[in-house]
Formats: C-alpha cells, sequence, structure tokens
C-alpha cells in the first residue's frame, strides 16, 4: 500500500506572467509561498535569468499567462479532409 503523505515530492513552481510583472510562487508540504517578484524593467529580466539558473526546479513548473489584453475568440471548423481543411485553415488564418 502506498501512502501518498510519507512520499517526498519536489515543490512545484509556479510563474505568473502579466504585461508587467512575473511572480514566482512554490508549493511544497501543502504550502503555497511567494518566492519573488520580477519587474519588466531590465534589471527585473536579469534578475529572473539569475533566479532560474540558481533555482533550476527538479519538478514541474505551471505558468499561468495573463492574457486579459489579448484577443480569443472561437471558431466552429468543418469537418474537412486533406487538402480542403488546409486551404480553409490557411483563409482563417489570413483574416487573423
Amino acid at each position: 500500500m502506498i501512502r501518498w503523505q510519507t512520499m517526498a515530492t519536489p515543490p512545484l513552481l509556479f510563474l505568473f506572467f502579466s504585461d508587467y510583472l512575473v511572480n514566482a510562487y512554490s508549493w511544497k508540504n501543502g504550502l503555497f509561498a511567494k518566492e519573488n517578484r520580477f519587474d519588466n524593467t531590465e534589471e527585473g529580466q536579469e534578475a529572473f535569468r539569475n533566479y532560474w539558473q540558481e533555482s533550476k526546479p527538479n519538478g514541474p513548473v505551471y505558468l499561468l499567462i495573463d492574457v486579459i489584453e489579448e484577443e480569443v475568440h472561437n471558431e466552429i471548423v468543418p469537418k474537412l479532409l486533406g487538402d480542403n481543411r488546409k486551404k480553409m485553415l490557411a483563409g482563417r488564418c489570413s483574416r487573423l
């Protein structure tokens, strides 16, 4: 029988990206903790590079990206095959 509570699991790393900053959080042993904040400046980008090289996560890294300013929409694509599908998708992509 496996007891999940006693198994050693690596900490999870969460990176939250917005247009002006990156926040780094870790999840370990049921605790969610803010590790660092990096502004979207040259200094902040350099600090993030240093953080990434030093942290070397050995577990999953989850990204959450703020796309509130992006235009996102769904489109219904008819069931087509082969060249017909390629032409239809190319036409839709050219309109974006």
